[in-house]
């Protein structure tokens, strides 16, 4: 497999197209392709995005989606960014896609028959996609199955959060897609970084993202205590010490949470859900712990398949904003590991396999990585 990832910040959607594409003309190592994936900047007119890209590669061989901040090799960019992909032995792309979170068995279906495949799923900003993945678990339980990727990040535009996936002549507002990689070989990583610290806190009362009773106390208590004393109540003070499920059987971290918001007297909300009945610390992490966590990651998928033809790094958007002015060390660390081009985003929360990779998990503030090859 020959990948090749190039970018565009031209402030014009076709002419970052033109761009990219003529990036890829002018490319000695790779003459053709056989599938696209664009990632797109939300501040580019959405209803253009499959036309421009259909009538510059003439074809419907390609997907596209909405970042704030898009992986290109080394370099975090806001523009255009596309990774270019020919297989030269037996590699394939198929797709899937959904208008809704609604077709569990369908989605079943397709992940089962994909099964050995590197499947990627990208959806919209929903509150749905943790309650589907645990839809999706109660069915694959007895399946080995691998899943990996994100949701779109993106602006608000008049009320409307433009973080879509484009596929198949459509825009997808309220769904997601799945990108399957056939017959490659690939090792994974999550990279988390942040250290628990203080007392356990026992979880009493939830709804969705919402803590409404900690340690038979108000919620909304968490946050307003970690804010007191700061020069103002924004919660973005806070992604740097977000809290950490703890697993009911060793104790160790499930997974970690970001504060969204508080409200005073009645809860405290997170960027997904939170169980009833169930136990959490706060964490910290210094830029350092967190790029020392990615290395050890990339350096484990690089030992694994020696040769890396690709990359993946699918990156909390909070974990950008803990790594202040080091985010862009993130993307050149894997790069460099690898040897091997980077492709991905900063995520509005992180779609993934569980410690065991034995079942699907939805997370914030971690990165989760790939390494692929064709077999």
């Amino acid at each position: 497999m020959i990948a090749r990832i190039y970018n565009s910040k031209h402030t014009i959607l076709k002419f970052a197209i033109e761009d990219v594409f003529k990036q890829f003309h002018n490319d000695f190592f790779i003459d053709d392709y056989d599938f696209v994936i664009f990632g797109i900047n939300s501040d580019y007119p959405y209803k253009d995005v499959n036309n421009s890209i259909k009538k510059i590669l003439g074809n419907n061989n390609f997907v596209a989606f909405n970042a704030i901040d898009l992986f290109c090799n080394a370099d975090t960019v806001k523009g255009v960014v596309a990774l270019f992909i020919k297989f030269e032995k037996n590699g394939k792309i198929e797709t899937y896609y959904q208008e809704n979170f609604d077709e569990v068995d369908e989605c079943f279906d397709y992940l089962l028959k994909n099964k050995d495949s590197l499947n990627i799923m990208l959806s919209t900003p929903s509150d749905d996609v943790p309650s589907f993945l645990d839809k999706l678990n109660k069915k694959v339980i007895t399946e080995d199955i691998f899943l990996i990727g994100g949701l779109s990040s993106g602006y608000l535009d008049k009320d409307e959060l433009v973080a879509y996936q484009y596929i198949d002549d459509k825009v997808i507002k309220d769904g997601f897609m799945i990108i399957s990689f056939k017959n490659v070989e690939f090792e994974k990583g999550i990279s988390l970084g942040y250290k628990p610290i203080g007392p356990i806190y026992e979880i009493n009362l939830t709804k969705n993202n919402k803590v409404y009773v900690t340690e038979y106390q108000d919620a909304s208590l968490i946050a307003k205590r970690l804010l007191n004393g700061m020069k103002d109540e924004n919660i973005q003070n806070l992604w740097f010490s977000p809290v950490v499920i703890l697993d009911d059987e060793d104790g160790e971290v499930d997974v970690v949470r970001t504060f969204k918001s508080f409200k005073e007297g009645e809860y405290t909300e997170f960027f997904g859900p939170v169980p009833s009945n169930s136990k959490m610390k706060l964490s910290f992490a210094t830029e350092e712990m967190l790029l020392e966590s990615d290395k050890i990651q990339a350096k484990k998928i690089k030992d694994k398949l020696n040769e890396i033809e690709v990359g993946l790094n699918f990156s909390c958007i909070a974990r950008q904003y803990a790594l202040g002015d080091r985010q862009k060390y993130e993307s050149k660390l894997y790069s460099e590991t690898f040897n091997a081009p980077i492709f991905g985003f900063f995520t509005f929360g992180e779609i993934g396999m569980n410690k065991d990779f034995t079942t699907f998990k939805f997370y914030n503030q971690t990165s989760l990585i790939a390494g692929l090859k064709e077999k």
